[in-house]
C-alpha cells in the first residue's frame, strides 16, 4: 500500500470517528426544545455513514476511484453541503424549519435528482481536470460544471438569512465562524470533484474531521441554550432609568419609552447607529443626548440597562446559572458582563446571588 493511501485511509477513519462521536454526545444531550442539537447530530452522523459506506463502494469498485464530476458524488456533495444549513438556521430561527421550510431548503438537491432520472441523460466519464477542459463544450458535462458552480454561493446563505435575536444567543461573529467553515468544506469537496487528487480528499476529510469537533464543542460547552424573552420582568417603575434634570426632554422620553418597551437591550449586535434610527434621529444627537444623561457612551447604558435586567431576574425568579442569564439580557462576553456588574454593584454576581438566595431563605 502507498503512502497517500495509507494517509487517506487514516484520514478517512478519523473524520468518521469524529463525525459519529459528536452525533452521539449531541443526541445524548439533546433535550427538549433543543432541535438544533438534533439536527447537528442527523447531519454529522448521516454525513459520516455516507462517507464511509463510499470508502467501502470506493474499495471494492476501484473504476470509479480515478474519476472526476462523478454525478452521483455531486448530487451527495450538494445535499451535504444543505444539510450543514439545518443546525444554524434552527440556532437563528428556532422552530422555523417545519416541513415546508425544510423541503424549501433542499428543493435544489431533489430537483437535480428528480431532473436526472427523468431526463436520464448520458454522462461521459472524465478522468482528469483536463479532461474537463477538453469536453467542456458537451452539454453533459457543462451541466456538471454549472451544478458545482452554486457550491460556493450557497455557503454564503447564512449572511443573508435573518436570525431573531430575541429568541437565540448567538451573534453575527457566530453566523460568520459557521459560515466560513461550510465555505472551506464546499471549497475542498469543489476542488476534489474537479481534480481527483487524493491529497486533496485528505485535506477534505481531516477538515471535515476537525469542522465537526468544533462545531460540538461549541454547542455543547460554549453556545449555552437559552431563549431570550422567556423570562417575565418585575413590575418596575418606568422612569427609573430616567435622570431627573432629562425628564422634559421628548426625545429622552421617546428613547426611555421605546427601549423599555422592545426591551431592545437582548439584542446582543445592537448598535449605536441601529438606536438611532429605530428613534428616528442621528448618532451624533444620541450619543450627545445618552452623555447628558450621566453615561460614558452607548455601550455603558446598554450594559447598565443589561446589569439591572439581570439583578432583576436572579432577584424575582429561578435561574439556570450566572453566565447563560448573562447572555440572556444581551451579554455576549463574561468578562464584560462581570466587569459592568462589579462597576454597577461593587461585587462579583455570585457573592450578590448569594445574597439574593439567603434573603429568600
Amino acid at each position: 500500500m502507498e503512502m497517500s493511501e495509507y494517509i487517506f485511509n487514516l484520514t478517512t477513519y478519523f473524520a468518521n470517528f469524529c463525525g459519529l462521536l459528536c452525533a452521539l454526545f449531541l443526541f445524548l444531550r439533546y433535550k427538549s426544545g433543543n432541535r438544533s442539537r438534533l439536527f447537528l447530530a442527523i447531519t454529522l452522523g448521516l454525513q459520516s455513514v455516507v462517507i464511509l459506506i463510499n470508502f467501502f463502494i470506493n474499495a471494492v469498485n476501484t473504476e470509479t476511484v480515478n474519476t472526476v464530476l462523478q454525478v452521483n458524488k455531486i448530487n451527495l456533495g450538494l445535499l451535504a453541503v444543505l444539510m450543514l444549513y439545518l443546525y444554524p438556521i434552527e440556532v437563528m430561527r428556532p422552530r422555523w424549519l417545519n416541513i415546508k421550510h425544510t423541503l424549501l431548503l433542499l428543493s435544489p438537491f431533489i430537483l437535480l435528482v428528480v431532473g436526472i432520472a427523468i431526463v436520464k441523460p448520458h454522462f461521459r466519464t472524465l478522468s482528469s481536470f483536463s479532461d474537463i477542459i477538453q469536453y467542456s463544450g458537451e452539454p453533459n458535462v457543462l451541466f456538471r460544471i454549472l451544478i458545482m458552480s452554486v457550491f460556493i454561493p450557497f455557503s454564503f446563505l447564512l449572511y443573508y438569512f435573518p436570525y431573531n435575536w430575541s429568541k437565540t444567543n448567538i451573534n453575527y461573529q457566530w453566523i460568520r465562524t459557521y459560515a466560513i467553515g461550510i465555505q472551506g468544506i464546499a471549497a475542498l469537496y469543489m476542488a476534489l470533484m474537479f481534480t481527483g487528487n487524493i491529497y486533496v480528499l485528505i485535506a477534505h476529510r481531516i477538515y471535515c474531521g476537525i469542522f465537526a469537533l468544533i462545531i460540538t464543542y461549541q454547542e455543547l460547552y460554549i453556545r449555552l441554550y437559552s431563549t431570550h424573552g422567556n423570562h417575565i420582568l418585575p413590575e418596575t417603575n418606568q422612569n427609573i432609568y430616567l435622570p431627573k434634570d432629562l425628564t422634559k426632554s421628548p426625545l429622552w422620553e421617546k428613547f426611555i419609552l421605546s427601549i423599555e418597551k422592545t426591551q431592545i437591550w437582548h439584542n446582543p449586535d445592537l448598535t449605536l447607529i441601529t438606536l438611532a434610527s429605530m428613534l428616528g434621529t442621528n448618532r451624533t444627537t444620541l450619543s450627545k443626548l445618552i452623555q447628558e444623561a450621566g453615561y460614558d457612551g452607548f455601550y455603558s447604558m446598554i450594559n447598565s440597562y443589561r446589569i439591572k435586567d439581570f439583578i432583576n431576574i436572579i432577584e424575582n425568579q429561578e435561574i439556570n446559572g450566572i453566565h447563560e442569564t448573562f447572555f440572556a439580557v444581551g451579554f455576549r462576553s463574561k468578562a464584560t458582563a462581570i466587569r459592568y456588574f462589579r462597576l454597577e454593584t461593587g461585587i462579583a454576581p455570585s457573592e450578590y446571588l448569594q445574597k439574593v438566595l439567603l434573603n429568600k431563605r
